[in-house]
């Protein structure tokens, strides 16, 4: 099956596959004598395969594979740049001699890898390992592995779900197994100094652990790959204190910060005593000190604004909520009707009954538009006026439909695309017109109307001679104008 690792997706199988190992398995995964040997012949064959995008091996009697000595050959000449034109006989040597010194590495790995090659043919050692034994062993462990998830999700009542999968890549001796970690139904307790101030409902977190099996299954300290999420997206709107953001690419997962419990949990999971584990996990994602903890994101980051029963002790420890709140909650509201967005906008906040609602530059931005919408205030009245008087400027202009759309896509502030339909185009360009002017008039009231008529007027350059300029108005001609066709019975 296809897995997602956290950075990539990758080919895993049930841990169960190892009841039925092949050769090729256990050589990957086993240990043995033969460690030693393809320890070296890994790291060699890494760079090997940076130069020259090939690798080298052994037969079954530890004899280097034919073409081995092609492969070097064809690495030394590209490291020494031999395969590539000089601008002279001087610069051919001073390059090939500036490049050289990397030969005394490359050698230094290359003699050690002969050395332990030929202890192991000397000794009798069997390039494969016994993979009887090692059957044994491995079936051993997967009951261990599945015995004890079993157990952690009955004993923390599926509050913790560890699920093993096994990569299939077979050909890498760090071979890793996955354990897919999730927990589900969490609070995390806000403290400060030894008090509780806030306790806020967790959504999932899913951690994702990739450890070499072969290493597990010897008790081998190595080191660990822990990636984690938090939700049930990657878009970075609700983050867990613990778990960084990836910037880089929105869907990869951050990096880990267990932070004083790492110990705990690494020695519980090599023993692979996963219970304790999921007790140490448990603990780390539902504990956070304002004076103690270092955490990757800010606990606000787990709610929007300032729900209406959160302390006010808790709220005293934040800063810059509403801004931060804002900006998230305008980067998941979607759709093309302007009303709909509104009420996005919006939503959230009365839905948690935000205690910031009042002073949130947010809230009373999209709240004011709403209302001045929907109660017909004097200031939306000003705002169809407008509109009506560019509708009718741009008949005036246009002799067909096809030139006010053109009018309209070259010139217009935020119109829209061409409509075949001309009823269609009608009612886009009154829609997305009215968003127009409540964008641009943020914070609406009678300077800003007017201001943004005089704007508009700017767009007069455009218009043909033959078309009247208007004449100049007072302020209050102005509103007195536009209220006048805003409700006359007679206007579009």
């Amino acid at each position: 099956m296809i897995y997602f690792n956290g950075r990539t997706n990758v080919d895993v199988s049930d841990i169960d596959c190892l009841d039925n190992m092949t050769q090729e398995m256990a050589n990957a995964i086993a240990t043995g004598p033969q460690d030693a040997f393809f320890t070296l012949l890994d790291r060699f064959n890494s760079d090997l395969h940076y130069y020259i995008k090939d690798r080298i091996d052994v037969t079954d009697k530890w004899n280097w594979k034919p073409g081995t000595y092609d492969k070097i050959d064809k690495m030394i000449l590209h490291r020494l740049a031999l395969d590539k034109r000089a601008k002279g006989v001087a610069d051919r040597i001073i390059r090939t001699k500036d490049r050289a010194n990397y030969l005394s590495y490359i050698y230094r790995q290359a003699n050690e890898l002969e050395r332990v090659k030929r202890e192991m043919k000397q000794s009798g050692i069997s390039k494969d390992v016994d993979i009887n034994e090692f059957q044994d062993k491995a079936n051993k462990m997967v009951e261990i592995i599945n015995t004890q998830c079993k157990l952690v999700k009955d004993l923390t009542e599926g509050k913790v779900i560890i699920t093993p999968f096994m990569s299939t890549n077979f050909e890498d001796r760090r071979t890793p197994v996955y354990f897919d970690i999730k927990l589900n139904d969490l609070n995390i307790s806000i403290y400060s100094g030894s008090k509780s101030i806030q306790e806020i409902p967790l959504d999932t977190i899913h951690i994702i652990l990739a450890y070499p099996f072969r290493h597990l299954i010897n008790r081998i300290n190595t080191q660990w790959i822990l990636y984690g999420n938090y939700g049930s997206t990657t878009d970075g709107n609700f983050r867990h204190p613990y778990i960084s953001q990836q910037y880089r690419n929105g869907a990869e997962y951050g990096t880990v910060c267990l932070d004083r419990y790492t110990d705990d949990i690494s020695k519980a999971f090599r023993n692979l005593d996963f219970i304790q584990m999921s007790m140490h996990l448990m603990n780390w994602a539902q504990y956070y000190s304002t004076t103690h903890s270092n955490p990757y994101n800010n606990p606000q980051w787990l709610h929007y604004g300032i729900p209406e029963s959160y302390s006010k002790e808790y709220v005293s420890t934040l800063s810059g909520v509403a801004d931060n709140c804002g900006a998230r909650i305008r980067a998941t509201v979607d759709g093309d009707n302007f009303m709909e967005r509104l009420h996005q906008n919006i939503s959230t906040c009365n839905e948690i009954k935000c205690q910031l609602r009042d002073t949130c530059n947010h809230y009373r931005r999209y709240n004011d538009r709403l209302m001045n919408i929907t109660e017909k205030t004097e200031l939306h009245c000003q705002v169809e006026a407008i509109i009506g008087w560019i509708g009718e400027w741009i008949y005036v202009y246009s002799a067909s439909f096809a030139e006010r759309a053109d009018y309209l896509g070259d010139h217009m502030m935020y119109m829209t695309a061409y409509h075949d339909d001309e009823e269609e185009f009608n009612y886009e360009f009154i829609r997305l017109a009215i968003q127009a002017v409540y964008d641009y008039n943020r914070n609406l009231n009678d300077g800003t109307i007017i201001s943004f008529y005089s704007i508009i007027c700017q767009y007069f350059d455009y218009f043909p001679e033959e078309v009247k300029e208007p004449k100049e108005l007072s302020e209050d001609e102005i509103k007195e104008s536009m209220l006048a066709w805003a409700t006359s019975p007679e206007r579009r």
